[in-house]
């Protein structure tokens, strides 16, 4: 019988942690598609906004005004009817994101030693908890 292999976390304790911490942070961002909305090397302006999709609406097409005032023609229908398609792969997608950064969020108040996850309080995104830990834990160029 073979025992379940587990994977060693690394705790972020201080400078000597950032690097192979940061690198499980990325892996598992990475992984999971979310890295451009929490990579803490952008600054706030530069992240992606992860915002949920939007319904389509006939008002959406570029209808005539016979189609404004009255029903859509079939091609019009069927454009609409295509574009919520897409709308429901684009909300899963969202969902999935949304959940991705939702487990970050915890993973990484859990591998931040307790002295030191104050750090990620009260902060409005994944981002700005990194920036604050980067901030304080990540080595100095010269001391590298």
């Amino acid at each position: 019988m073979s025992s379940p292999t587990t994977t060693a976390r690394i705790i972020l304790k201080g400078p000597d942690d950032w690097i192979p911490w940061m690198e499980m942070v990325k892996s598992t961002a990475t992984t999971r598609q979310v890295w451009e909305y929490i990579n803490p090397a952008k600054t706030k302006v530069e992240i992606l906004d992860l915002t949920e999709p939007k319904w389509p609406e006939p008002s959406d097409l570029p209808l005539t005004a016979e189609e404004q005032a009255g029903t859509l023609t079939a091609a019009h229908k069927e454009e609409l009817s295509e574009l919520r398609s897409l709308y429901k792969l684009r909300l899963n997608q969202y969902d999935q994101h949304k959940a991705a950064v939702a487990n970050l969020h915890r993973f990484i108040q859990e591998t931040v030693h307790p002295d030191r996850v104050h750090y990620t309080f009260n902060c409005e995104s994944v981002h700005q908890m990194l920036i604050n830990l980067q901030t304080c834990l990540k080595p100095k160029e010269d001391v590298r």
